[in-house]
């Protein structure tokens, strides 16, 4: 199973997306989110492949 784990700099859990097998994209919605800097993970088997930051700014 694979999932991408969305994270704020405190390290709380802000979203959980599952993802199927195969290749696209997804949307994700920031319109909520405060400005700031986030992470995302990309979990694969249980361990964390890849982790990126995201910039919000409104």
């Amino acid at each position: 199973m694979k999932t991408i784990i969305f994270t704020d700099m405190l390290g709380n859990v802000i979203n959980e997306v599952q993802l199927t097998t195969g290749y696209g994209t997804i949307a994700v919605d920031t319109q909520d989110l405060p400005n700031g800097t986030y992470t995302f993970s990309l979990i694969t088997n249980g361990k964390v492949y890849n982790t990126k930051k995201m910039l919000r700014n409104k």
